[in-house]
């Protein structure tokens, strides 16, 4: 839970909100997250973010080929499926997920493909230098260990 999201909280509104304040988005694609709602919800505010906003988002694909994700097919087709007989009422919803799954799965990202890999992600050499600032030390980063 994030520090800043407090408890009882209604978390739908209040990580809405989070989303849409981030700078950057850390995208961890699983067998199973095509199966959630929610983390089709939050995709959605992500790539909705990303175009209004320019955020750069970093997909990492864990136990999951991009092109899965990308034309729903495999684990991400059969939990998207699944949620299509839930929500036949809410078809804006279904209509709504599969693009953003569609184009985050275009992004160029991290495969990790067994739990033994590890990757070490430097946001510079991402994102690159930025004009007008410079930083000191080390690069920011994220450690991935599955």
């Amino acid at each position: 839970m994030d520090d800043y999201l407090s408890r009882g909280e209604e978390i739908s509104p209040a990580l809405l909100k989070a989303i849409e304040e981030s700078r950057n988005y850390v995208i961890v694609f699983s067998e199973k997250y095509a199966s959630s709602r929610w983390c089709l919800d939050e995709l959605v505010k992500i790539i909705d973010c990303k175009k209004s906003n320019q955020q750069m988002v970093i997909p990492v694909f864990y136990k999951v080929s991009p092109s899965d994700v990308r034309n729903q097919k495999g684990c991400f087709g059969d939990g998207l499926a699944g949620l299509e007989c839930n929500y036949k009422d809410n078809v804006d919803k279904i209509h709504k997920w599969r693009p953003a799954l569609s184009e985050a799965g275009n992004l160029s990202g991290w495969t990790l493909l067994d739990k033994f890999n590890s990757a070490y992600v430097s946001l510079s050499s991402i994102a690159g230098p930025k004009s007008g600032s410079r930083r000191r030390g080390r690069p920011s980063g994220f450690l991935f260990n599955f």
